[in-house]
């Protein structure tokens, strides 16, 4: 009976490592993301055998800050962006943009936490596509966040994303 549990269980734990997800590495979160604005199949576009994530038609949000400049926010959006290529199999980036000033300021920790005299907070869009690891295929993800950090002015450094 007991191997009998252990084999369901380790083709459950190969099911659940079937989501796009980034690769796992420092930058991962452990945050579960929430599910939003399923999908069906049939709005899907991506080739499943696709390796990274889809931004050839993200849309960039302007949104005004007192604390960084265009070229601050775009350098972090470069970042965003090439982890997204790179990582995120099967999934399409459809809008990112700076979260705000007042968000920055309510995630002042990661400064600490990093031990960087900056943080940048982005939000994003995505659709999920053939899924292999924690989110769920054929839904999309909205107000994604993802945190980034800098020391003496250097670059930008994502270092989590989540809710």
């Amino acid at each position: 009976m007991k191997k009998r549990m252990f084999a369901v269980m380790f083709i459950l734990l190969l099911f659940s490592l079937s989501a796009c997800r980034p690769e796992i590495g420092p930058a991962s979160s452990g945050n579960g993301p929430a599910q939003e604005n399923q999908t069906s199949a049939d709005d899907s576009t991506e080739d499943p055998a696709q390796v990274g994530g889809n931004i050839d038609h993200v849309v960039v949000k302007d949104v005004a800050s007192d604390i960084y400049s265009a070229d601050d926010i775009n350098a972090a959006i470069t970042v965003i962006e090439e982890e997204f290529a790179a990582n995120w199999d099967r999934c399409t980036l459809k809008e990112i943009g700076y979260a705000g000033d007042k968000v920055v300021k309510k995630n002042k920790s990661y400064k600490d936490d990093y031990k960087a005299d900056e943080v940048m907070v982005l939000l994003s869009s995505f659709d999920v596509g053939e899924s292999d690891g924690s989110l769920e295929p054929g839904n999309s993800y909205d107000e994604w966040k993802w945190i980034l950090v800098r020391k003496d002015g250097g670059e930008w450094e994502h270092v989590d994303h989540g809710y």
